[in-house]
C-alpha cells in the first residue's frame, strides 16, 4: 500500500503547486499532448451518445471533454478540485482497489495513467468488471515494461530482477516495479489478466511519445503494423482495449 499512498500524496502536492494539467498529472507537456491526441481518437471510436462513462484516474479532468455523461474518479482530492467549474461531470474521490459503484453502472471506462501508480491484482479487475454493464467497452493506457529506456538507470541487482521478470512464466505477475515507484506492465500478460477477469481483449497498441523516435523514422508509428510489433522498445506506454463479456 505504501507505493499507492505515496502516489496519492504526490498528486495532492502537485495539484496544489501547479495549474497546468500535464504538470498536475506528473507528465511532460509532450507526453500529455500525445496521449490526449491519440487516446481521444480511440475513445471516440467506441463512445456512443447517451452512454455513461467512468473516467478512472481522471486527475484534473484531462479527458473530461471527451464524453457528455461521465463520472470522474480519482484518489487525489486536490486534483479533483482543479477540475474546471464549467465541467458538469460527477466527481468521486476514492480508491481504485475498492470502487464505490453499483454493479453494471457504466457503458464504458477510460483509464489513462492510473495503472502505473498501482500494483494491479486480479480483484481490482474483477471490481472494474462488476461496475461495467455487459458489453461495455474499456480503454486503458499504462507504462510499457519493454521500453528500452527502462533499464538504463538500474543498478546491477535491479537489472537482474528485471531480466528475470521478462523471462518469467507469462502467467505470473504482469507488472514490474521500477525504483519502488513506477509500475510498468507487460502488454501480453496484462491482456491475459483482463481475459481471466472476464473481459474480451480486442488488442493493444503502443504509444510512441519520444520526439527522437518520431524524427528518426518520420512516420506515424501507431499506423504502421510492422513498427507496432518490432518497434515496441521505443514505446514508453501502450493502451489495451476491448469489452466486458455479454
Amino acid at each position: 500500500m505504501e507505493l499507492e499512498k505515496g502516489w496519492q500524496r504526490r498528486f495532492n502536492e502537485l495539484a496544489l503547486r501547479h495549474s497546468e494539467p500535464h504538470a498536475m498529472s506528473h507528465w511532460t507537456r509532450h507526453g500529455f499532448k500525445i496521449r490526449v491526441k491519440y487516446l481521444s481518437v480511440e475513445a471516440a471510436k467506441r463512445y456512443r451518445k447517451g452512454q455513461r462513462i467512468l473516467d478512472l484516474g481522471s486527475g484534473p479532468g484531462n479527458c473530461a471533454s471527451w464524453f457528455e455523461d461521465q463520472v470522474l474518479f480519482d484518489f487525489s482530492f486536490n486534483a479533483l478540485n482543479k477540475i474546471p467549474a464549467t465541467c458538469r461531470a460527477a466527481k468521486v474521490c476514492g480508491d481504485f482497489q475498492s470502487l464505490p459503484f453499483f454493479d453494471k453502472s457504466f457503458d464504458g471506462v477510460v483509464c489513462v495513467g492510473l495503472f502505473q501508480c498501482h500494483r494491479l491484482c486480479m480483484e481490482h479487475l474483477r471490481g472494474l468488471w462488476r461496475a461495467l454493464k455487459p458489453g461495455a467497452w474499456f480503454l486503458v493506457e499504462t507504462l510499457n515494461c519493454e521500453w528500452h529506456g527502462l533499464i538504463s538507470d538500474m543498478d546491477a541487482l535491479q537489472q537482474r530482477r528485471y531480466i528475470e521478470f521478462l523471462e518469467a512464466d507469462s502467467e505470473g505477475v504482469c507488472y514490474f516495479v521500477h525504483n519502488g515507484c513506477f509500475v510498468f506492465y507487460h502488454p501480453e500478460r496484462l491482456a491475459r489478466w483482463f481475459g481471466a477477469a472476464g473481459f474480451i481483449v480486442e488488442g493493444y497498441s503502443y504509444l510512441y511519445t519520444l520526439n527522437q523516435t518520431a524524427s528518426l523514422f518520420r512516420v506515424p508509428f501507431n499506423r504502421v503494423g510492422y513498427l507496432n510489433q518490432k518497434g515496441k522498445i521505443f514505446a514508453r506506454s501502450f493502451y489495451i482495449y476491448g469489452r466486458k463479456s455479454p
